[in-house]
């Protein structure tokens, strides 16, 4: 690792001798003497030195010297700014410990290091991979971002961060190789070094050696690393590294992702590793997103996916239900409110009921004068907060009201109080006088007074004094915000002995508050905490046995503490403990306890819970499905100022859930929810505006909501606006930016964006055509059981679109999509069974399928299954049902007998309809060409040139002249219907003789070709004489060529 820091000129020979021998002096490090180093072991070597392992006089555990090959004084100068360095990050425990130093000869140095006991990361891979779970996964990558975070804060730069550099200890990653490893390999210019760690260097530096190295190279060093943990090996380990590796690496190729991977981590490491340093996160995002994977914000609720809406313009929720927790992990929500101290990370609020706290009141009602009060009371009441503090974890805003409900039981007022307790020195009292002052009780305003005070009883180590400052400096309360000295005053709380100060030096080492973030201190806080009868300590140690946070993940522990909890009437509890039976975590699911310890919470005053009983009555969950009464829940929630439920109500209102459908009053609600800021009521209400409901269709606002939305990097809003530049909903059709919105949200991992990507590349739009991309792109979603993307495959494979045509295939994913509920895929399985394609034929399975997707809608079924009964194909003949079906399909009741020339019909669809009728008449060659016509150009049905051929084929078997032709032809080009030149030319030869021009034309062509007969110059020459004869222009032209060659 190296600083980011300009670099300063070697010193003179002994100036970095005489300050290591200076250091060593005033015990800046330890130094150790070498001789009392035993037993000792080479465990490894390289260009800069070796690496021994060894014991410490009699001590049992290991320490590693580092010692080095040449001592020169631009060795010496690294091996200065390596212990520096070290020194700076030596507290976290994902670095190798620093231990000091010592000289193996005169004048020759090694460090003594930490000692990891499972060797490197690339050693451990190999050996444990198919040991490790994905919990495990997760945390070794969290730990090695934690580990670059922690650099990066420092302001130090790793630029050599891969596999062999990292080392693990007992399931733990330990950062090693500081900044040494640049220096000594610029100074060593070893290739083969280099050439060994081509996949983890920043392809910024591979393309452009003068290109310096930066926070953002270790970050795509990083996405590499996880990418090796997610697949247990080398990455690129088929190929040579060497410049050929280098040159496809910098083009973009990265390695193949691996198969069960979640989508969220790969998204992560894809967006590490991408070329453009400005486009990949920094070392703390990858920390926060690694984090909630690890421990999923959406805890404490019922969390929905959203179907969002695609291209068919139709407004949906946009998540079923939305998380009622808190959004980020700022310790501003988790330690004390605006109003009260609140020391729960996952929004505790353990609420005081007003009968408990009358009750409360009543045993400490003193009914005599202030004259009277003297040191024992007021110590009553100072330990009856400290008390509730301690064991019973009030809400600080219930804090406010006890004191509150004490004061008055005096019988004299807060100012009496206040000038009693003005008059005491004790630490105690003027920490009571400092909490009336911190909630305003009896004084004016006085932030800087209170934090005065606590500061005055912290120095008298008075312990609940010292949380209260710690707060202070957190929240910036009477003073400028200082982490670092909360963090010193919650931990001489808590290491005093202090409950509320442990469960908050807990939460300190947890979330990284004025510390590096500790995970193990962390849970040694909480069970210390929870042991003195802490409940929120108990709270969140089982949300730490829920997600394996800090300890083995015990979902059977985290219910029993809940339970436990729950039972003793924590609110918070009840609701968790509902959520527990929801989901099923240490339990069996069970929706009717989930129901009833969510409609206990309810009752209480819990929000969280009426939310997720709204959803039970909503869904039918644990109780029977009443949607008025879910209606009623989320109305009271929203009149209550609940952003969430404003929402929520505005659903149920747009789409009638447990009400009349209102689309006015809808959008009222997502627009009050908008503008609060709920991204999702935004997204709505610009469907809103797009479709014009509940408000004058405006689809330039519907645009501008959504542009906004994507500003605040909202993915499915991106995607959406992929669309409105797809279609040109309030803009100008932009294909170019719709391609590049569709990538991006493609790339993190929307379904939706990539099947749209896919069209984008099959039809040239916005991207240059490329039907093998869009194939691959399909052929991918399928893999992730994307529905739609089954059709879509099959039509590739059916059509050769990126792939060569396969009707096998084509059939096999049509089936998929038809077993899937797909109408269409119904069909085309039908047409398949009819005409034997990628199947043997069987007209009684054509004709099931044909049913199955009439029954669900399909217009096109409709015609054909028509057509099945009036002809008798694949059942008995019934001409009642087939003309039925004909007008449920054309949505008219036509009467052909009634229409005597059918150019007066206008209607497309009654045109088709009037055909098939026709077609039901004996040898009515006419209608089948005419048919043919429709399903050729696909005029009022969808266009099938598969379709097409069977009835151009029927009317031309009948005689009909132009379908002759229309046969030969397709022979002749092909469609969906092999070519073959001898049916071609037999058919065009039926269609000349019988007078169509356009087949005269086309079979002296053949002639002249010799394409499906011999070739006969003679008979080319008379069939465009005759096409010629006849009018035919093109004829003419190549008559005149074939005469004057």
């Amino acid at each position: 690792m190296s600083k980011e820091m300009n670099e300063t000129d070697i010193k003179e020979p002994n100036y970095y001798i005489n300050w290591l021998e200076k250091s060593i002096a005033d015990e800046y490090f330890n130094y150790y003497e070498y001789s009392e180093f035993k037993n000792l072991e080479p465990i490894g070597s390289g260009s800069f030195g070796s690496v021994v392992r060894a014991n410490w006089k009699n001590a049992g555990n290991f320490f590693v010297l580092k010692t080095f090959k040449n001592y020169d004084n631009a060795m010496l100068k690294e091996l200065v700014n390596e212990i520096r360095l070290q020194k700076r990050v030596d507290f976290h425990e994902n670095i190798i410990r620093f231990y000091g130093i010592t000289k193996v000869e005169n004048e020759k140095y090694s460090l003594v290091l930490e000692y990891a006991n499972n060797g490197t990361l690339k050693t451990y891979l190999n050996e444990h991979f198919n040991e490790l779970t994905w919990t495990d996964k997760y945390q070794l990558a969290f730990q090695l971002a934690n580990a670059v975070d922690c650099l990066h804060d420092c302001n130090i730069i790793h630029r050599d961060l891969h596999a062999g550099n990292i080392l693990v200890h007992q399931k733990k990653l330990k950062l090693t190789d500081f900044g040494l490893s640049k220096k000594i390999a610029e100074v060593s210019s070893n290739t083969s070094k280099i050439l060994g760690v081509i996949p983890f260097i920043d392809p910024k530096k591979l393309n452009d050696q003068d290109y310096k190295l930066n926070k953002k190279s270790d970050v795509y060093s990083m996405g590499v690393l996880m990418w090796q943990i997610s697949s247990g090996r080398q990455p690129f380990c088929d190929y040579n590294y060497d410049a050929s590796l280098i040159l496809s690496i910098v083009k973009g190729k990265r390695e193949t992702i691996i198969d069960s991977t979640p989508k969220e981590y790969i998204n992560l490491y894809t967006e590490c590793w991408k070329y453009e340093p400005d486009e990949r996160p920094n070392a703390q995002n990858v920390v926060s997103i690694l984090y909630t994977l690890i421990f999923p914000k959406q805890d404490d609720t019922i969390i929905g996916t959203v179907n969002k809406e695609k291209e068919n313009n139709q407004l949906i929720e946009k998540y079923e239900t939305i998380s009622k927790s808190i959004k980020t992990m700022d310790l501003n929500n988790e330690l004390l409110s605006n109003i009260g101290l609140s020391i729960n990370i996952m929004d505790i609020e353990n609420n005081l009921s007003y009968t408990s706290i009358q009750s409360n009141s009543s045993k400490f009602s003193y009914r005599s004068t202030f004259d009277k009060v003297n040191n024992i009371i007021v110590e009553k009441l100072i330990k009856e907060i400290n008390s509730k503090h301690d064991r019973e974890s009030i809400n600080f805003q219930d804090i406010e009201q006890f004191i509150n409900q004490q004061v008055l039981g005096l019988d004299q007022s807060s100012d009496n109080l206040i000038k009693w307790l003005t008059n005491q020195v004790n630490p105690q009292y003027v920490y009571l006088l400092g909490l009336l002052y911190y909630y305003n009780i009896g004084t004016e305003e006085g932030s800087t007074k209170a934090f005065e005070l606590f500061l005055e009883a912290s120095k008298n180590n008075y312990s609940f004094a010292q949380v209260y400052l710690g707060k202070c400096y957190y929240d910036g309360y009477g003073i400028e915000c200082n982490q670092n000295l909360a963090f010193n005053w919650f931990q001489k709380s808590a290491e005093s002995g202090n409950i509320m100060g442990q469960f908050y030096l807990g939460n300190c080492y947890e979330f990284g508050i004025g510390i590096a973030k500790d995970t193990i201190r962390s849970i040694h806080w909480y069970q210390k905490a929870a042991k003195n009868g802490n409940t929120s300590a108990k709270f969140n140690l089982a949300k730490c046995y829920q997600s394996g946070e800090g300890v083995d993940e015990n979902e059977k522990q985290a219910f029993e503490l809940i339970k436990d909890l729950a039972e003793k009437g924590d609110i918070n509890s009840q609701f968790k403990l509902g959520y527990y039976y929801d989901k099923g975590i240490g339990t069996e699911i069970n929706k009717s306890k989930a129901f009833e310890l969510y409609k206990i919470a309810t009752e209480k005053g819990n929000i969280d819970a009426q939310y997720n009983l709204s959803v039970c009555y909503q869904l039918g969950e644990g109780v029977d499905k009443d949607e008025k009464k879910a209606f009623e829940l989320i109305k009271d929630l929203a009149e209550k100022g609940d952003i969430n439920s404003q929402f929520k109500l505005g659903y149920y209102y747009s789409v009638g859930v447990g009400t009349e459908i209102n689309k006015s009053k809808a959008f009222e609600l997502f627009k009050v929810a908008t503008e609060k800021g709920n991204t999702y009521a935004q997204f709505n209400l610009a469907i809103l505006y797009q479709l014009g409901e509940g408000v004058d269709k405006d689809e330039k606002k519907a645009f501008e909501l959504i542009k906004d939305l994507v500003e605040k990097d909202d993915v499915d809003a991106q995607f959406k606006l992929g669309c409105y530049y797809s279609d040109g909903i309030g803009t100008e059709i932009n294909k170019s930016k719709a391609f590049e919105l569709f990538n991006i949200v493609a790339e993190k991992g929307n379904t939706y964006a990539q099947f749209n990507l896919a069209i984008l590349y099959q039809l040239g739009e916005g991207v240059v055509k490329d039907e093998k991309k869009a194939f691959e792109l399909i052929k991918d979603l399928v893999e992730k059981d994307y529905l739609q993307a089954q059709f879509k495959l099959a039509c590739y494979y059916d059509e050769g679109i990126g792939i060569e045509k396969d009707f096998e295939k084509s059939f096999y994913w049509f089936q998929k999509a038809a077993e899937n509920g797909d109408k269409v895929a119904q069909y085309n399985i039908g047409e398949s069974y009819e005409l034997g394609i990628g199947v043997n034929k069987d007209e009684i399975k054509a004709f099931e399928c044909y049913e199955k997707s009439s029954e669900n809608g399909y217009i096109g079924a409709k015609f054909i299954l028509g057509y099945y009964y009036v002809n008798g194909i694949g059942t008995e003949i019934n001409r009642e049902k087939g003309f039925k079906l004909y007008n449920e399909a054309a949505g008219s009741n036509i009467q052909v007998n009634h229409i005597k020339n059918h150019e007066e019909i206008v209607n497309d669809l009654d045109k088709v309809n009037y055909w098939y009728h026709k077609a039901a008449e004996n040898e009515n060659k006419l209608a089948l060409y005419k048919l043919g016509e429709f399903y050729e150009l696909g005029k009022g049905i969808c266009k099938n040139e598969t379709r097409a051929f069977e009835f151009y084929k029927k009317s031309a078997d009948q005689g009909y002249i132009d379908a002759q032709y229309k046969v030969g032809y397709i022979y002749n080009y092909g469609t969906q219907i092999n070519i073959n030149k001898e049916k071609a030319f037999n058919y065009y030869k039926i269609a000349a003789e019988g007078g169509n021009i356009d087949a005269q034309n086309s079979l002296a062509s053949l002639y002249e070709r010799g394409e499906g007969t011999e070739k006969d110059i003679e008979k080319a020459v008379y069939w465009y004489k005759k096409a010629a004869e006849n009018g035919c222009q093109e004829a003419e032209k190549s008559l005149n060529l074939l005469l004057n060659s």
